[in-house]
């Protein structure tokens, strides 16, 4: 194209290319420019399969670029594509000989390097103590100068999908990641081999969605200078720094550094790349090995226990590679990476053989873990019957995308692995509980020996008895918070929907939080406020006191600790006797205090009345009231066979019972 300004007189003119361009365009340029078309971006429309070739005679590689990604491509995608044509969106045309017309005399001649020496950060108050040392002069990095890399990165926005009528998904917006830290240590053989050099939080002026945190390590505050502790830079910097390493000619050390460079939007050339993760790996296998794995096996170290951290990742990775050069070396490599993948199988990849005895009881059912995260995360990628997007990658082949998640996401489906497990061994051991909630506690007719030969401090600890006929939604729930809140106390713990029975004895201080936990659940809710006033059961007037019934003793009274799901907390057989009968107020007279009951029985000669003594025969050997009637019962469900057997002498006499809690 030829572009000519005469005055006021514009003239844009297609010139045609191996003609004689005419002499109107061959005047000063500051009249005339000639344009070349260097680029294009078009739209591809797919009606038909047929290729149309452009000129293929390529000198310099070609690259697919876009906002996510630079990534080089092969000459037939470029010159193939499916469609009638394709439609021009964006041309680009570049001056001709416009070297000749700038003045380039101003630009630098040699790259400065001196920010890779510098110690950076635009947060307020960073970390005084800092885990790396920035490199000297004279640890210029050169070519071939060994680095190990991490990155971790946050989620600046989600995925936006909409459900359609048949149910598949449809995509508005994908997630777009962006870099949140990057850490770079030395990789040569020295004194400071594996010191980290670069250790930089990346800020951003953009909201983010999702800090990631489980696979991050990255909070809130990290990335905002006005709160941040860490080395915080903007991303130029940090990218100036990674982009002088690649030019440089450093190796990059790490596990999965693919992904890593593409969303950082880094080209790295793959001979620059030395990446732990196609070492450790046989090619005929699609499993690809996560870094903790590797470190829990050859390492003999436990990684990532709460979350990642780059420098951690970044060291391992160093690590791995050297172990690979001196199994390569002694030509045992072969033999450790079977080893390797024997080991995984063998503990289903969750850290190593270490753990195998642990999970062999669930390795049937955990068997089947992995292809449950694998359908979970496809699923969650997925946004119709035919399209999944990961990584701000289209995939239309579930083999393609099932190739990048082994390839890029090991680590991350190991983690989801491990938390499937995790939550599949609490449901086992929460359903062993749930077994164990309605298992006879003994021996049918056998009861607890007591000790006597401990050396506690009565003083410093209690036993408390009481019971409440309330009732109770869900007695299973409540018995497992029961499970939670009774650590370190013993006794019997009875609950069904008809209310709780507990006794119970332990430190004081358990006891008081165990309390103040049990006053403020939905069955005490109605109960009056002053039961729950945190308070020690000190006070013999206190509302807390007179009900839970403390005494001096120890937690040694008892065997063990007993929670039981039941259908009676006081078994006494009678179907009849319901919650509702004993809440009815008719039924709940005649319940006497102490004092009221001592009252009556200074004045027993004066009243034809029977003292009754309602506990267990067992019970009544150790005391009881002059003169009470001890029935040789030994559970409290041969109380009404007693009654029935008896009641003809108990007619017309006004009976008087007691037992040890009140219960009975």
């Amino acid at each position: 194209i030829g572009i000519r300004i005469n005055n006021c007189e514009l003239t844009i003119k297609a010139l045609p290319v191996g003609k004689e361009i005419p002499p109107e365009f061959k005047e000063s340029p500051e009249k005339c420019a000639i344009y070349e078309l260097s680029g294009t971006i078009l739209q591809v429309q797919a009606d038909e399969d047929l290729p149309h070739l452009l000129d293929q005679d390529a000198k310099t590689p070609w690259y697919l670029f876009n906002d996510f990604l630079v990534h080089k491509i092969r000459p037939e995608e470029v010159y193939s594509f499916k469609g009638t044509w394709k439609t021009p969106a964006v041309i680009q045309y570049t001056r001709v000989n416009l070297d000749n017309l700038l003045d380039l005399s101003m630009l630098p001649s040699e790259t400065d390097y001196s920010l890779l020496f510098k110690d950076l950060s635009i947060a307020k108050e960073p970390n005084p103590d800092p885990q790396y040392e920035v490199l000297s002069p004279d640890e210029m990095p050169k070519k071939g100068t060994l680095v190990a890399i991490d990155a971790e990165f946050v989620a600046l926005q989600q995925e936006e999908t909409e459900i359609r009528s048949d149910g598949t998904k449809s995509l508005i917006r994908p997630s777009t990641l962006t870099l949140a830290r990057v850490s770079v240590l030395r990789g040569d053989d020295g004194p400071k081999e594996g010191v980290p050099f670069i250790d930089d939080y990346i800020s951003t002026t953009e909201p983010i969605i999702d800090y990631l945190t489980e696979f991050s390590g990255i909070v809130a505050g990290d990335l905002d200078a006005a709160l941040s502790k860490r080395t915080l830079v903007p991303l130029k910097v940090a990218y100036k720094k990674l982009r002088m390493l690649v030019d440089l000619g450093c190796i990059f050390i790490g596990h999965g550094l693919n992904k890593d460079f593409r969303i950082i939007n880094l080209l790295v050339p793959p001979e620059q790349i030395i990446d732990t993760v196609d070492i450790y790996h046989i090619r005929n296998r699609q499993r690809k090995i996560s870094l903790r794995f590797l470190a829990w096996h050859l390492l003999n170290q436990d990684i990532q226990l709460e979350t990642h951290d780059s420098i951690e990742d970044a060291r391992t990775a160093l690590t791995l590679y050297k172990k690979y050069l001196e199994y390569k070396n002694n030509g045992t490599f072969g033999k450790v990476l079977e080893e390797i993948y024997d080991a995984g199988h063998k503990s289903n990849w969750l850290k190593g053989a270490k753990e195998v005895k642990s999970i062999s009881s669930a390795e049937m059912a955990t068997g089947k873990l992995r292809r449950k995260v694998m359908q979970d995360f496809f699923k969650e990628k997925q946004i119709n019957k035919t399209e999944w997007i990961c990584c701000q990658i289209t995939y239309t082949c579930i083999a393609d995308i099932g190739r990048h998640v082994n390839e890029a996401h090991v680590d991350d489906l190991d983690k989801m692995e491990e938390k499937e497990l995790e939550r599949f061994k609490q449901q086992q051991e929460q359903q062993k509980i749930i077994s164990a909630l309605r298992q006879r506690r003994g021996e049918k007719g056998s009861s607890d020996p007591i000790r006597t030969d401990c050396d506690c401090n009565v003083d410093e600890h209690k036993v408390i008895l009481f019971y409440r006929y309330v009732s109770i939604d869900d007695p299973v729930q409540f018995a497992l918070d029961h499970h939670q809140y009774c650590q370190g106390m013993r006794g019997k713990v009875r609950i069904g929907q008809e209310g709780i029975n507990a006794t119970l004895a332990g430190p004081n201080e358990d006891i008081d939080t165990y309390l103040n936990w049990l006053t403020h659940t939905a069955p005490f809710r109605d109960t009056p406020d002053e039961l729950k006033v945190p308070q020690p059961l000190t006070e013999r007037d206190s509302p807390r006191y007179r009900f839970f019934k403390p005494s001096k003793g120890c937690k040694h009274v008892f065997a063990e600790l007993s929670i039981k799901v039941v259908d009676e907390i006081c078994p006494l057989g009678q179907t009849s006797v319901a919650l509702d009968h004993l809440q009815d107020p008719a039924h709940r007279q005649g319940k006497l205090s102490p004092q009221d009951f001592h009252h009556i029985l200074s004045r027993r000669h004066e009243d034809d009345f029977l003292l009754l003594d309602t506990r267990n025969y067992y019970e009544s050997k150790i005391g009881y009231f002059e003169g009470a009637i001890k029935p040789a019962i030994r559970k409290f469900s041969q109380f009404p066979d007693y009654i029935n057997r008896n009641k003809e002498v108990m007619r017309g006499k006004k009976i008087l019972t007691y037992c040890t809690g009140g219960i009975r």
